[in-house]
Parts: structure tokens; sequence; C-alpha cells
């Protein structure tokens, strides 16, 4: 198999505090991607019932996310991507188990097409209001080689190929079961 070159992920600032993609280890997986608050700045917020509103960033380049509500959180970058290359941005682990944040859209991507500012959709599932402050690692993201496959509709009804027995979400176990 021959080796895959991938091409640098090249960044535009549009803030000069805007804080560079950084892979916080050497053997991470991914890079973080961080929020980018400049006062004078608003934030897109959503809430629990689609009402839209803003938030406007100030001195304290901070915000809250009250629980049930999204926020578009600017990164303060244009990625420039190449062609036959996305980046897929995921939630952080952290951020979700201790804080109930994660993706609105469970995982984003950003097409090489894509020309404007990377926005963080973020969901709070608490029902307790998060601090959003400049800086803070909101996701992770990689860079992915997009792969086009024939799509064919096939007219013979699909049979089990495995010894597996249930349908979708079940393997045989449960959640209490030691």
């Amino acid at each position: 198999m021959q080796d895959l070159i991938v091409p640098p992920l090249k960044y535009f600032k549009l803030h000069p505090e805007a804080i560079p993609p950084v892979y916080s280890t050497e053997d991470a997986a991914c890079f973080d991607i961080h929020a980018c608050l400049s006062p004078g700045d608003e934030v897109t917020m959503y809430s629990s019932n689609n009402t839209v509103y803003f938030r406007s960033i100030d001195e304290s380049r901070e915000f809250l996310i009250p629980g049930g509500h999204r926020a578009m959180i600017p990164t303060g970058l244009v990625f420039v991507i190449e062609p036959g290359w996305s980046v897929r941005v995921h939630a952080r682990s952290g951020n979700a188990i201790k804080l109930g944040l994660v993706l609105a859209n469970g995982e984003g991507v950003i097409d090489w097409a894509y020309y404007h500012q990377a926005l963080q959709p973020i969901i709070n599932h608490s029902t307790s209001p998060v601090v959003v402050k400049h800086g803070d690692r909101m996701c992770q993201a990689e860079v992915i080689k997009d792969l086009k496959v024939e799509l064919v509709e096939t007219f013979e009804t699909p049979t089990q190929r495995t010894n597996r027995t249930g349908g979708f979400g079940y393997t045989g176990g449960n959640l209490n079961s030691k």
C-alpha cells in the first residue's frame, strides 16, 4: 500500500487573539479548537424552544450558555482545506461528561470549499448554565481524506450475514449486567 501524503492544514486568523489549533499531546489523534471571544462580537444563541437571540461579548471575554440552550461559538479561524480533504469536528469528552457540552450536530464536517469562520455549534445538555471563556478548548478535530464510493441500489433483500442476534442497539448485554 502506498503511503498517503497528507497536505498541511492551513488556517487564517480573523483576529490576532485567535488561538491556533494545536495537538495537546504528541500522540493526540485530534487537534483542539478554542473559543475566540473578542469584545464587541456577538454570539448567536438558540433557546430550548428555538428562539434566536444574541450575546454580546464584553471586556470579560466570556458568556453564559443556559441549560438546554445552543451557541454558535466563534473560533476566529478560517481553515484552508485542500480539495479532496475535509475537517471532522468532534466533541471533547471532558466537556461532554463534566459540563454537558457537546456539538449540537453530533459531528461537524468542514468541506474544502467552505471559506468562512469555523463556528462551533455547542449545546448545553445540562440543566445548569455553563460559562464559556476566551481560549476554552471547545472541540477537537481531525483532517480526513474524502473517499467517494459508487452508490448502487440493490433489489435483493439483505439477509443475516453473521451469527449476531438482535437488531439496532442490541448485542446481547445490558447496562446492569456485571
